[in-house]
């Protein structure tokens, strides 16, 4: 392969990429309704997803708070599952608190991918910075990165509350550049959504990187990079 000696950074997502959030999330969903009596089933998880995607959206583009996005999910889903796993119609502070139920079972399942820390240390070696990307909260992000032991070997972390904005706007990814030092065609990114890793970095002079999350049962599509059954190949020495 040819082997891209510009590059200076790989960006990360957090969520997906080098954290298991669906794992943890599943997880976490089956045993916060099994505490209430409630079995969990394919639908139900997939409607979970479905309204965290459409509510973390909206507050991604600021139309309501992050706290409010969380009350939106559960009033649309408690209904589902009925008075046993909370109350649909209740305040904020009620909603708030049901939501802090699920978190604390969230937070016991919170998994790196298996060679997360592994791919980190080998970019390390190659002289390469690494830095995260997320449309997460500093606080809690940070707190998960604490977590799952990759706080020190991930580098940087810039999360969407604290700059300002999110991807996929383009500011994001330029105002991590920015902070790191480092023009933007010197910066790969790696996550799992096309538009939020290939097409808009692109469009930014970032070199990217599509990954479905750093694992061994996971399969990547790459954008300037080749596919590698380990999701990854480091820019600068070629290795993988």
């Amino acid at each position: 392969m040819t082997t891209d000696r510009a590059v200076r950074a790989v960006v990360f997502d957090l969520d997906a990429t080098l954290v298991d959030h669906v794992g943890a999330a599943t997880a976490a969903l089956r045993s916060w309704l099994g505490a209430r009596g409630v079995g969990s089933s394919t639908e139900l998880e997939s409607r979970w997803f479905a309204l965290e995607e459409e509510h973390f959206t909206r507050w991604r583009d600021g139309e309501i708070s992050h706290d409010e996005q969380r009350r939106e999910r559960l009033r649309a889903f408690l209904p589902l599952v009925g008075a046993r796993a909370g109350t649909p119609a209740g305040t904020p502070a009620e909603l708030d608190a049901v939501f802090a139920g699920f978190l604390a079972e969230h937070r016991r399942h919170w998994r790196a991918f298996d060679d997360a820390a592994e791919v980190l240390a080998a970019l390390h070696a190659c002289g390469l910075l690494t830095a995260v990307l997320t449309n997460g909260v500093e606080e809690l992000q940070r707190e998960k990165l604490v977590s799952v032991g990759l706080v020190e070997a991930a580098g940087p972390l810039f999360a969407a509350d604290a700059l300002g904005v999110a991807k996929p706007r383009p500011g994001a990814f330029t105002a991590v550049c920015e902070h790191l030092g480092r023009c933007r065609s010197r910066c790969s990114t790696s996550g799992t959504t096309t538009r939020w890793t290939c097409s808009v970095p692109a469009r930014r002079g970032c070199r990217p990187c599509w990954s479905t999350g750093w694992g061994r049962r996971r399969r990547a599509s790459a954008a300037r990079w080749p596919r590698s059954p380990r999701c990854w190949t480091c820019p600068r020495c070629g290795q993988r």
